[in-house]
């Protein structure tokens, strides 16, 4: 049977099953699908040529991933077994199409497979925009060509602030307005009320992923796309496999066929699994540029057009000082990175 995973809880996997797949046969269109609980049959290498075409990971499977699985029960009938053994063993695991990864010191951490879609939610206040934050995850997509929604949340703060309030508003707001002149696709929301329709229209049928820090909003942005009909692989909590940890990503799905994969509140997005050139390949208005030396690290050569964009203003100074902060991350992988907090 081929299905995907939809939950990781440490050796075990959350496999969720189509309703036309069983065992090679076709069932009633109305059937619906099954989560089954399924371990990795023996070992599989982490680092495969036509699996994962990127740095060698910790994880083997992520959410998203395409697999085959064969029942250990051909009998099984229920939807979720709750017995404390595995369902169903993982016989193939087949080429991702994508993958989003982070990195530490200590880890590099595969989070997802197979996106649509990279959603990521910033706010306008509470808690203060996080520029660096945001351009590093935005290094992640380019270099995926995974395309991203970028979200600027509580818009609703205007009302009632004062001028001080308004004046640091407005510098964030022209920065993400510089975002959307490169090309991006940048919302400006008020999830307290609603999810805009255009938003919820934009992602039907799509498998994303949402980012953010703690606070701003995101937890009402995966509600208000849910619904009442909010499924998530909480259920299978009734393995008693271990629940849910701060660092690993759950799956929702809602009515009109989004896969959500939230991600916990997080403070900062490494990339350390990265070279040089590939932080400034992921700055897309520097990957642009044709500079004197094809090796150009935009720092100090002649000839470096990235240079002379911002000398000119094409380039703005904070992202600039991103790509900086980033490469001199690379290099102190222990420092304490302000632009992630701040």
């Amino acid at each position: 049977m081929r299905g995907h995973i939809a939950g990781v809880y440490g050796a075990y996997y959350e496999v969720r099953i189509a309703p036309n797949d069983k065992q090679g046969e076709i069932q009633s269109e109305n059937q619906p699908e099954r989560l089954l609980l399924a371990k990795l049959r023996g070992k599989f290498r982490l680092k495969d040529k036509d699996l994962n075409k990127g740095p060698e990971v910790d994880n083997p499977l992520a959410i998203g991933d395409e697999v085959d699985v064969k029942l250990l029960n051909p009998t099984q009938t229920k939807k979720v077994n709750a017995a404390k053994e595995a369902d169903a063993s993982i016989e193939k695991i087949y080429p991702r199409r994508n993958s989003f990864i982070r990195s530490s010191p200590n880890r590099v951490q595969l989070l997802a497979s197979n996106l649509d879609c990279v959603i990521i939610i910033n706010s306008l206040d509470n808690p203060l925009f996080n520029e660096g934050l945001l351009y590093r995850i935005l290094v992640e997509t380019e270099l995926n060509k995974i395309p991203a929604i970028i979200v600027l949340n509580k818009m609703d703060y205007l009302k009632g602030a004062n001028k001080q309030e308004k004046d640091m508003y407005k510098r964030t707001i022209e920065k993400v307005g510089h975002l959307s002149k490169l090309g991006y696709n940048v919302r400006k929301e008020s999830f307290v009320t609603s999810v805009s329709p255009v938003l919820k229209k934009s992602l039907a049928g799509k498998r994303i992923i949402a980012f953010g820090q703690s606070g701003v909003g995101k937890s009402t942005f995966v509600n208000s796309l849910a619904g009442q009909l909010l499924q998530n692989t909480k259920e299978i909590g009734a393995h008693k496999k271990g629940r849910h940890t701060t660092t690993n990503p759950v799956m929702y799905r809602t009515a009109n066929n989004i896969e959500i994969i939230d991600v916990p509140g997080i403070r900062e997005f490494g990339l350390l699994h990265r070279s040089k050139a590939q932080i400034a390949e992921g700055f897309r208005e520097m990957s642009e540029k044709n500079c004197k030396f094809d090796n150009c690290s935009h720092l100090e050569e002649p000839g470096c057009l990235v240079k002379e964009a911002l000398e000119s203003g094409e380039i703005s100074n904070s992202r600039y000082k991103a790509y900086l902060q980033i490469l001199n991350s690379l290099t102190h992988p222990d420092k304490f990175r302000r632009g992630d907090y701040r």
